[in-house]
């Protein structure tokens, strides 16, 4: 589970593939491969091992987030 992570903009190009690849890991049942995408996605991500929550302590502070500009 993620319990917080600090927020990023990806341009679509890169995004894009990023899915397509823990899409299919899901489809497969790659527990290892989506593990191992978000960890590289996501800044902050601390997967729990053996069910039990991460630690508190190893996820960086909560970051204020900041408004989409309107047009």
């Amino acid at each position: 589970m993620i319990r917080r992570a600090v927020e990023d903009r990806w341009p679509w190009a890169r995004l894009e593939p990023l899915l397509a690849d823990v899409a299919q890991a899901c489809d497969a049942g790659d527990d290892a491969r989506i593990v191992a995408r978000l960890r590289e996605a996501v800044a902050g991500y601390v997967p729990e091992a053996s069910g039990t929550p991460a630690s508190e302590s190893a996820l960086p502070a909560p970051q204020p987030v900041q408004p989409i500009p309107a047009g």
